[in-house]
């Protein structure tokens, strides 16, 4: 199956004074994902700043995942920052049942190689009687 998405953010301004001016600046976005069935590859693309006289940005992510058993997932994942110019990989792997799920993951900094992001997920799913 093919998806793709496509967000605003912050189209109505809240904000008519200059202190506050530039604090939820206008974004816009869209995604694209494909998703098989043990494998998922998604892209999305976010234009920031735009209306405010800050230079534009450009976020950019895009990542995969494989799904082994129906059970272990291990992902791969890349991030541009626009606002920082900064380029981030990333890796993960879990478990997960009908039940709960556990994941684990490592962000990398390209852009200054001695900071590392390690992150531990534990979910548990829990669906109300009659749904």
């Amino acid at each position: 199956q093919l998806h793709l998405g496509v967000v605003g953010k912050n189209l109505i301004p809240t904000c008519s004074v200059e202190a506050c001016k530039g604090n939820t600046p206008l974004v816009l976005g869209g995604g694209l994902s494909y998703l098989g069935r043990e494998f998922v590859v998604a892209a999305d693309v976010e234009v920031g700043d735009l209306g405010t006289d800050d230079p534009t940005t450009i976020d950019f992510e895009a990542g995969a995942e494989y799904t082994i058993q129906g059970m272990v997932p291990i992902r791969a994942g890349f991030r541009r920052d626009g606002s920082s110019a900064s380029n981030h990989v990333s890796v993960g792997f879990g478990w997960r049942s009908s039940a709960a799920a556990v994941s684990a993951s490592y962000e990398h900094d390209l852009s200054r190689n001695e900071v590392g992001l390690i992150s531990l997920s534990i979910s548990a799913f829990i669906r109300p009687a009659g749904f």
